[in-house]
């Protein structure tokens, strides 16, 4: 079976996939990663774990945030994904309904604006500035709706494929 993303041709950077050059992937670490992993395995290794995600990660990410943020960061206010598509699409399952209202950065990452249609969630674009979102635009929206959330993210607004809310 071909998959698409992955059938790039050699002399092409294909900019919109969203993944890493496979010449850049680490396989030999990987590799030794998970030889290492499996030679002191468990029964519960290769099950699927918590919903959270391992709460030995979680502790030791917490750590490391608590470290770089100077404040203190709770495991359990964790949750580990595997990326943006999955956070949010873990964020409509347990913030909002189909046909919700959802605040979202205008333009916004295109993912977030596919997930949000099959959720079939209601779009209010925000505008976002060099300061963040445009919070005049941001009280309007709240004096006459009642959002079940608002997708921001620094991040998100500096990187990735971004497209207008329709």
């Amino acid at each position: 079976m071909q998959i698409s993303q992955l059938n790039i041709p050699d002399d092409m950077i294909d900019l919109g996939a969203g993944q890493p050059d496979p010449n850049l992937l680490p396989m030999a670490i990987m590799r030794q990663a998970s030889q290492h992993r499996l030679r002191r395995a468990r029964k519960a290794t290769l099950q699927y774990g918590t919903e959270q995600g391992s709460a030995y990660f979680r502790a030791a990410l917490a750590r490391y945030l608590s470290d770089g943020y100077r404040s203190e960061v709770d495991p359990d206010h964790l949750m580990i994904t595997a990326g943006a598509t999955h956070g949010l699409d873990l964020a409509c399952t347990y913030f909002a309904s189909p046909g919700d209202i959802i605040l979202v950065e205008e333009p916004s990452y295109f993912l977030a604006l596919r997930i949000f249609r099959d959720r079939h969630l209601n779009m209010v674009p925000i505008s976002i500035d060099s300061e963040g979102p445009v919070i005049d635009e941001v009280e309007a929206a709240l004096e006459s709706v009642q959002p079940a959330f608002f997708l921001y993210h620094s991040d998100l607004s500096q990187s990735g494929r971004r497209h207008h809310v329709p």
